[in-house]
């Protein structure tokens, strides 16, 4: 009786809810639909899905969704929020899954926490005293700065807070194969992006500067979000060097099912591929260096020759068919193949082109940053947003790149955004931060190498360790903050700790048990050994 009254119910709300769809549809309401959906999956969010939150976090990482709601943040923005509010959910309900493991202490977190406090602290003061006392080479609006603020910051605060309360995740023993599984999911979504853009008539340099707006993004239906435009150009070289790590581990392809094995190989072509489809200017080189880093580090000389055999075979093409892909081709292909061919083609113009404005801007942002005593040790944060295509017919295309970049801080490289932003002081603790990270990393590598931890524990370690050394240094001269991808694989390599040292712990009193039951039943000690 009670499973026919369950039913009816089930049943009653589906018809309700598919025609209250169908009215919404029909009336053309779309984005009331959009936030009836969000809505919707925010609430199976905050009932079932949080258990799944490190796998949301990472599909959004690496597959660029964003939300579209009359503002727009980054997909490493959402994942810090939902970082943020699955701490909360944890905390509320006293759900962590897994206490603070002793590999903490062993690894010396501790630094990392402290200068993570100091950096959010300089942050906090840094806002106050631009809120308050204003600097006077701009007009401030608060939405701006709230925006740039949490930019640098909000990893950060989730970062610390990770590493002093009880936080963890829930998670099996198949880490690896799930990180596997997002990359070959996103990277599938971002070639069909990719598709529909360059269908659209995309060139492959700046949605802005496509004429007359003829460019329209892919929006998927029901929660209005749509793929980020670059999302390419940084997803193939993680899944060239996620994917060729796992290969290059010793034993670790020859021991997984037939499934994970076809994974592994199409993340890595998918991620080659892509990196020649990105419209990246150094994607391609960037893959090529990861894989031949990986090899090397890990001595593997079939690999080593492997890699190498990659690399001369795209050079070589690239050379034997340079008029074709100069001529022929669509930008967005010839473009990331320019520094690996002689004979150059008008994608290197727009390199060239491209490689100008930033240096431009560069010199720019250091004179500001050197001209007042208070920008240069504490910053200016940044100033209310400038509109691009009007400043462009006023002053031009590479004068209006300047200063509508210049107002808003983002230099298109770390160095000089954080010096214009945070100053001297803010720009030595976020780079010591960002140091803190890569010795968090290579320290969990070290001594789950070392002791009782598992296998997966020690590749994720030397994996974030390698990409994020050399993330810094990209970074510094071409990128931006670290987020939320950093944070979550903290957060991952402490849940898997406390894993492995609850497994161990478990054995070992079970083996305790053996032992004392073994006189009991007249079985020598030795024999449950």
């Amino acid at each position: 009786m009670n499973n026919k009254i369950s039913l009816v119910f089930l049943v009653s709300i589906i018809i309700i809810g598919a025609s209250f769809l169908g009215l919404t549809i029909g009336q053309a309401r779309f984005v009331d639909l959009s936030i009836y959906g969000l809505v919707t999956l925010g609430a199976l969010y905050l009932c079932y899905l949080y258990k799944f939150t490190w796998q949301i976090v990472l599909f959004l990482v690496f597959s660029g969704v964003q939300l579209n709601y009359g503002f727009r943040l980054s997909s490493q923005q959402y994942a810090v929020a939902l970082l943020l509010l699955y701490g909360v959910l944890i905390t509320l309900l006293r759900s962590n899954p897994f206490p603070k493991p002793d590999f903490f202490r062993r690894i010396h977190a501790g630094r990392l926490v402290w200068f993570s406090g100091l950096l959010l602290i300089f942050g906090v003061c840094s806002f106050a005293i631009n809120r308050v006392i204003p600097y006077d080479g701009g007009s401030y609006a608060l939405k701006n700065m709230l925006k740039a603020y949490s930019n640098t910051f909000a990893p950060v605060v989730v970062l610390f807070l990770a590493l002093i309360m009880p936080y963890s995740f829930r998670i099996g023993h198949r880490v690896i194969p799930t990180i596997l599984s997002i990359l070959f999911i996103s990277l599938i979504l971002n070639f069909l992006n990719t598709y529909y853009l360059f269908r659209q008539g995309y060139g492959g340099a700046s949605i802005l500067s496509e004429e007359e707006g003829s460019v329209g993004l892919f929006y998927i239906p029901i929660i209005n979000a749509s793929i980020g435009v670059f999302t390419m150009r940084v997803l193939a070289p993680i899944a060239v060097i996620f994917s060729f790590a796992f290969l290059c581990e010793r034993g670790w392809y020859r021991r997984q099912t037939n499934y994970l094995k076809l994974i592994t190989l199409s993340v890595l072509g998918l991620g080659l591929v892509g990196s020649m489809v990105s419209g990246g200017r150094a994607a391609v080189l960037m893959s090529l260096m990861y894989v031949g880093v990986v090899s090397l580090l890990n001595r593997r000389i079939v690999l080593m020759a492997a890699a190498a055999c990659i690399a001369a075979m795209i050079v070589l093409v690239a050379n034997i068919f340079s008029g074709f892909i100069n001529k022929d081709l669509p930008v967005y292909v010839a473009r990331p193949l320019q520094y690996v061919m002689i004979e150059k083609g008008e994608a290197m113009d727009s390199i060239e082109n491209s490689s100008d404005y930033r240096s431009e801007l560069f010199s720019e942002a250091i004179s500001e940053w050197q001209e007042d005593a208070r920008v240069l040790l504490l910053g200016r944060s940044v100033y209310k947003a400038m509109e691009y295509q009007a400043l462009k017919a006023i002053v031009g295309d590479k004068d209006s790149f300047v200063m509508v970049n210049l107002n808003s801080g983002t230099c298109h490289a770390l160095l000089p955004s954080l010096l214009i932003q945070y100053g001297i002081v803010g720009c030595v603790l976020y780079y010591i931060v960002y140091l803190m990270l890569i010795r968090f990393f290579w320290k969990s590598y070290k001594v789950a190498k070392r002791e009782n931890y598992s296998e997966e524990l020690r590749m994720i370690s030397f994996l974030m360790a390698l990409s994020t050394g050399i993330g810094i240094l990209i970074a510094t001269i071409g990128g931006s903050w670290f987020g939320g991808f950093q944070v979550v694989m903290v957060i991952l390599i402490k849940s898997m700790a406390a894993r492995d040292e609850l497994a161990y712990q478990r054995s070992e009193a079970a083996e305790e048990r053996s032992e004392r039951m073994a006189p009991a039943l007249g079985v020598p000690s030795w024999s449950s050994r």
